[in-house]
């Protein structure tokens, strides 16, 4: 494969739909972990315990991450399956 050909290929906008949420969840991931302190006394507990609203975080972004690639992969699929051959 020439790199023409690698550069004429279309990219399904799914792709880039993909790389923009996983990028927004995983630096929310990290800006949680940045503001720790400041939540923990903002709520009034101690540090451990808003910790584990970090774990708790880290799981809704699994689950969220798995829902998206659960409705993402029959866009991707459709579009390998239907692509036009040479």
């Amino acid at each position: 494969m020439s790199v023409s050909n690698v550069m004429q290929s279309k990219i399904p906008i799914a792709v880039y739909l993909l790389g923009l949420s996983l990028f927004a969840m995983g630096s929310s991931e990290f800006l949680i972990s940045g503001v720790l302190p400041k939540i923990a006394e903002d709520w009034q507990i101690s540090l451990p315990s808003a910790g584990m609203l970090i774990s708790a975080f880290a799981v809704g972004i699994f689950l969220g991450a798995l829902l998206a690639m659960i409705a993402l992969v029959p866009i991707l699929l459709d579009a390998y399956l239907h692509r036009k051959k040479l």
